[in-house]
């Protein structure tokens, strides 16, 4: 009598495209790398998962708008992956760490915060945000000039979001600044790094080494595995 041939259904091969995999929530996370490059079309952000050399290591904004101590929006930085070949389904909790900073000049102090849209783009023109993460607030209040660095690493679960061939997904860096003093729109910047090699930042002098902080920006993203 012959010996049945027993054969195991192979993992389908996107599951090796994975950084780590968690069984019990049925995902596998991909983990993204934030970097600039600069063309002749301009300045483009963007995601991908290679340790290339980013143009600028770090984005500084520009000096804080007026306006007292209220809040304002200073940049938005959006950084997109390049359009999905296949379609795949996020799910589960993202994780984001970099690091930040604030720079006062004056003598009030100054403070930041960013907030992180993950988003899913449809291609032609919407955009539906699946969370949105936010570091603290940093603040800097020694007379300057002087900056104030810090890491962050926060967590947040997304809505379950299918992404068909040609959908994008983007995430949308917002840097909050505002005074904590009488306004002057020439004292305060923010900061954030973002160098998939971790290269050391310098604006006159160096502000961000990788002994003390980093200039990496990450972005671990969740997939829905088919177990």
């Amino acid at each position: 009598m012959p010996i049945p041939k027993i054969y195991q259904k192979p993992l389908g091969p996107a599951i090796a495209s994975y950084d780590y995999t968690d069984v019990a929530e049925g995902t596998g996370v991909i983990g993204f790398k934030g970097s600039r490059g600069d063309a002749s079309g301009g300045i483009i952000y963007s995601l991908g998962t290679q340790n290339i050399y980013s143009s600028e290591v770090a984005t500084q904004t520009t000096n804080f708008t007026s306006g007292g101590s209220a809040w304002n929006l200073i940049q938005t930085i959006n950084f997109d992956l390049t359009v999905f070949n296949t379609p795949r389904t996020i799910k589960g909790t993202a994780v984001i760490e970099g690091s930040f900073g604030v720079w006062n000049a004056g003598v009030h102090g100054h403070s930041c915060y960013i907030i992180f849209d993950i988003q899913h783009y449809d291609g032609i023109s919407t955009y539906t945000t699946l969370g949105s993460a936010s570091t603290e607030t940093l603040t800097v209040s020694t007379s300057g000039p002087v900056w104030k660095i810090k890491s962050f690493v926060i967590n947040k679960t997304l809505i379950q979001k299918h992404f068909k061939k040609g959908d994008v997904l983007r995430i949308a860096t917002n840097i909050y600044g505002k005074h904590n003093g009488t306004p002057d729109p020439t004292d305060g910047k923010a900061l954030l790094g973002h160098d998939p090699n971790n290269r050391d930042y310098a604006s006159g002098a160096t502000i961000v080494t990788a002994a003390t902080n980093h200039t990496t920006l990450n972005f671990y993203i969740p997939f829905k595995l088919d177990l």
